[in-house]
Formats: structure tokens, sequence, C-alpha cells
């Protein structure tokens, strides 16, 4: 008998010991990334697998409020969030506050359209906590990012047709009153201008239909966090205001600083008595640079290289190499070539004109981007090939 119970003992331990190594290995950090077939809501998963059965729970304050990160694979959140204050302190914010605040508790077209209307720019300031939800240590601001609303008519008018990548999730197939929908989750990353670097997080509502949906039936709540599942800026809900076909929002831009970023949305679609609310798939992470990656950065924060390049790095420079007038080598910046021919003087064009055609120079810079001469644009062939052979200075 002693025998049995020391073989019995050392079986439980090694299952023990087994379901140990099999959670922690869940819990790694390989990426998953789920497509889902909308027509048939089959989905397939790929990466890192996880056993549904033996996820973590959340803990407990001494409160008995649950609190920690949502769970990125069901959306499931606890009493209170895991997020980043606008200090930069980590803490957590209330579920229940959040809604009320943000809008989530809207019950009727007509009162997503009042709510719109009281919360047009403005910026929701909603308590940072500590754990136990009783000492707060900063402020999450709700601030919207663009908005907007793709109709019937102008569903070719997208503003995703900037220069930017994105990561998106796989769409989910939701039902409303009369009318079905898509949504999705995803982060947007610019790769280029003013906003190289950022990126925002976005969801996306689209009536699966052909026809517009009236006013005030479906809101999008788009969310970003960092890889640690914390969440870092957040839109309030918005609803749409007219009748539209498809609603596309952002949260406010974040510095990418080289970190990796995702998002996980929401969606709410008028059921005829009220809204239905639905977690959107989370996107798959992406690494955000605050720069393209393969062009060398000057102390400005710009890049600069040739946009021979372009095709192989995903990108063109700030600072494009180039010849300028006299044969002298140096850059140009890509937002020079932006010309906007009824106002000249804003795009920082000079004008000239030689008797038979008009010419148009830019400034050339040298790495740094400081103004070392001109760049010609528009000049016949000859002068071109005449001012590269004239010059045998490296660049």
């Amino acid at each position: 008998m002693k025998v049995v119970k020391w073989v019995t003992a050392i079986s439980i331990c090694m299952a023990v010991a087994v379901t140990v190594i099999v959670l922690n290995w869940s819990r790694g950090e390989g990426a998953v990334t789920e497509e889902t077939d909308v027509a048939s809501g089959t989905s397939t998963v790929s990466g890192s697998s996880t056993n549904k059965e033996e996820k973590s729970k959340f803990n407990t304050n001494k409160y008995g409020e649950t609190y920690g990160v949502a769970d990125p694979e069901t959306g499931e959140e606890p009493d209170l969030i895991a997020a980043i204050a606008s200090n930069g302190k980590e803490g957590y914010i209330k579920q229940k506050e959040f809604e009320e605040k943000a809008g989530g508790n809207v019950s009727s077209p007509k009162e997503a359209v009042e709510f719109e209307k009281r919360t047009a720019g403005k910026v929701i300031k909603i308590p940072v906590y500590n754990k136990d939800g009783d000492i707060v240590i900063g402020y999450f601001e709700l601030t919207s990012g663009r908005t907007e609303d793709t109709t019937v008519s102008n569903r070719e008018n997208r503003f995703d047709i900037i220069p930017l990548d994105y990561s998106m999730s796989a769409k989910k197939k939701v039902k409303g009153y009369k009318y079905s929908y898509k949504i999705c989750s995803g982060v947007w990353r610019y790769n280029s201008g003013k906003d190289k670097g950022y990126c925002e997080g976005i969801v996306r509502i689209s009536n699966t239909g052909t026809k517009n949906v009236p006013t005030g039936y479906l809101g999008g709540l788009p969310r970003l966090y960092n890889k640690s599942k914390e969440l870092l800026t957040s839109s309030k809900w918005t609803y749409n205001s007219v009748p539209i076909h498809m609603k596309t929002i952002s949260t406010k831009k974040v510095k990418g600083n080289g970190k990796y970023y995702y998002s996980q949305s929401k969606a709410r679609v008028y059921n005829g008595d009220g809204y239905d609310t639905y977690v959107c798939n989370q996107s798959p992470i992406i690494k955000v640079n605050s720069g393209i990656e393969g062009y060398k950065v000057n102390n400005r924060g710009e890049s600069y290289g040739s946009a021979l390049d372009e095709n192989s790095i995903g990108g063109e420079p700030d600072l494009i190499k180039a010849v300028g007038i006299g044969g002298i080598h140096g850059y140009v910046k890509a937002t020079d070539f932006e010309i906007d021919n009824d106002t000249p003087k804003e795009a920082g064009i000079n004008s000239f004109s030689n008797g038979e055609s008009e010419d148009i120079t830019i400034p050339l810079y040298n790495k740094d981007g400081d103004v070392i001469g001109k760049f010609r644009i528009a000049v016949k062939a000859e002068e071109i090939m005449s001012e590269h052979a004239s010059s045998t200075a490296p660049i």
C-alpha cells in the first residue's frame, strides 16, 4: 500500500509540474494572428497557442474589485483596467466610470446625437487610481483623433489613403436592428511626413448592405495598448451624426519610439431597443519606430538617403539625394515636391523665366538640413545632363 501511495503522489507532482510548464509557455509573447471567415463564422489561429480553459483570472483588491489588463483574447475587462495616466504613471481606470463619462451608456439614437453635440471638441478626463481604487494618482484623457463618415456615394473617399501602413484585425460580423455590420480594430503607422514615427489605434464599423444606416445607429471606441497590455490612449464613444455606410474613428497619435503596440477597439450597434456592445478582434502587434528603418537620421530627426531605396526600405526619406544647380551634391526635401501652383510662396518655391519656359527651383540641403544651394525642376534634358557631367564631387 505504501508503494502505491508513493507512486500516486509522484504522478500527481509530475502532472502539476507539466501543467505549470504549459501555463508558463502559453503566457509567452509569441504573436497570434486570427483570420475570421465572416460567411461561416469560423476562424483559424496561427502563432503561439493558448489553452482558453487555463487562462489566468484577474486579481482582486481589498474591496473585492477585480483589477488588471483587459483580456486580448476575449475582450473581458476587470473592474479596474490597467492604464497609463497623462502624467506617465501606471494605474487603473474604473470600467463603470469610463463607460459613464465616455458615452457607453447612451441608449437611443436621439441620445447618441445629443451626446455628440455635448462632447464635440472636448477632452474628457477620467481619474486613474491605485489598484484598490481609493487613491487618485493621475488622469486619463479621452481625446478624439480623426473620424470619417463614408456614405454609399463616396466610398472611395477614405482617409486611409495616407503615407502609412497598418496592422488590422480580422473582421467580426455582428447584427443590429435591420442592418448587419463588420467591425475591426487596427494600428495605423505613419511612415513619412510630419507624423512619421507616430501611430494611432482605430476602429471601423461598416454596413454589409448597400444602403446608408440612419443617424445614431452605430458607434465606435478606438483604443491603443502597449505590449504590456496597458491602455495608452482612447477616444470617447463616437456615434454617427448623419446617415452613413461606414465609420472610421482613430485615437490621438502616439509617438512610436521603437516600441510595440496593438489595438482592441469596441463597437456599438442599435438593436431597436438600445445598443449591443461588441469587442473587436485584437489587431496583430506592430512595432513603431521614430522613423523609417534603413535610412540614416540627422540631428533634427530627419531621415536622408537615396530615393532608389524606397521600395526595399518601405518609404522615401525626408531628405532625398540630389545634384543641384552648379553640380552641388546634396539633398532635397520630399515635402518640397508637393507643389501648389496656386500658392507657390506657401510651398517655398521660387520661380523664374528663361524666356522659353518657366523653371522652378527648390532649396538644396546638406544632410543636416542646412540650405547649400538650389535644385532645378522642369528644365531641358540637355541642361540636366550638362550639370551632372560637370560634377565630380562625391555626396
